[in-house]
């Protein structure tokens, strides 16, 4: 199989491996009784914590940072070059705010907002780090922007018909995991821009260091929302576990071991293109597995925005010079993909 080929065969399989994620979550949060959303991210993250880390132990087994081979020679060079902490925080809140979203509102409008993390990025490219902002990416803000209105002025209008602030709460959630996720990806830009991290250092164990910051952050919080965590053996208890670990270990996990395989392989248009599938499969997940229905302003909102997206991406292809199959060390969205939820 071609390198290209192969690239894109395994990104596919990796976006589709993470659609999942929103239903297991919906489910853990409808099981009678309902699985507070504290009991959901420590379990999740908890499970991905020891599959992301042993994975990445053998992915990085026989690279070498400064003739070092090895998991540990990664994590100590990125902790000496400062970007160890920032990284891992970063993951862990667009984490932690993703999965309350998928909680609090539907999986549709949760990744409907969270999408709008490319345009994030593009504008703190622009503020921050001096990129410029091409016509298509300010026709993209306007669109984004749009269309997150759109979805929560719909949110709104059905949470006063249903005396439900929640799914409020949830949009709002997912809003900051894009931030987030906006904020980690420009912070990888740094990073392999820095003289101080070695080159062939990998950003993988700041994954695995914010899944266990994210057990960590959920421990002292208390009340109504965020409870004690069961202790099994129960039924309750039993289904909680299980779901998580199909949830942490399986498909995070193993997502995020062909996430460092496939993305190196093709260009970051092309991975952005491949994940944008997330957004409209895992909503046919939720709806096969739990009968959750998207509102109509949702489903608009999203094929705008995502159509939107997607070209935005294949206008970025066709601009780009280097050819498809190639990877450069300063491509930035596929660095950021390397490290998807």
């Amino acid at each position: 199989m071609q390198p290209r080929a192969k690239g894109l065969a395994l990104t596919l399989l990796a976006t589709l491996w993470i659609s999942p994620d929103a239903l297991l979550i919906t489910l853990l949060s409808t099981l009678s009784p309902p699985t507070p959303p504290s009991q959901i991210v420590f379990y999740k993250f908890l499970f991905a914590f020891f599959s992301q880390t042993l994975l990445t132990c053998w992915v990085l087994r026989s690279t070498k940072v400064t003739g070092k081979p090895g998991f540990i020679s990664h994590l100590l060079s990125l902790k000496t070059s400062g970007h160890l902490l920032p990284l891992s925080f970063l993951y862990s809140f667009a984490s932690i705010t993703l999965s309350y979203a998928f909680v609090f509102t539907s999986s549709a409008n949760a990744l409907v907002l969270y999408s709008l993390h490319i345009v994030w990025t593009s504008l703190g490219g622009y503020w921050w780090l001096g990129d410029s902002l091409e016509k298509r990416s300010k026709v993209l803000v306007m669109v984004g922007g749009g269309c997150a209105l759109a979805v929560f002025w719909g949110e709104k209008e059905e949470s006063e018909s249903n005396s439900n602030s929640n799914s409020e709460l949830g949009c709002l959630l997912a809003l900051v995991a894009s931030l987030m996720w906006a904020g980690l990806m420009l912070t990888i830009r740094l990073a392999s821009q820095s003289p101080r991290l070695p080159r062939e250092a990998s950003l993988l164990p700041a994954t695995c260091l914010g899944s266990l910051l994210s057990v960590i952050l959920v421990l002292p919080i208390g009340g109504d929302v965020f409870v004690t965590v069961p202790l099994p053996p129960s039924p309750a208890s039993s289904q909680v576990l299980l779901l998580s670990f199909l949830d942490g270990s399986l498909v995070v996990g193993v997502a995020m071991l062909l996430y460092t395989i496939g993305p190196k392989l093709i260009t970051a248009a092309e991975v952005t293109l491949l994940c944008l599938l997330e957004p409209c499969v895992a909503p046919l997940w939720v709806w096969v597995g739990t009968g959750e229905v998207p509102s109509r302003t949702t489903v608009v909102a999203g094929c705008v925005l995502l159509c939107s997206l997607a070209g935005h991406e294949v206008l970025a292809m066709r601009e780009s010079e280097l050819p498809e199959y190639v990877r450069k060390d300063k491509d930035v969205g596929v660095e950021a993909v390397q490290i998807q939820i």
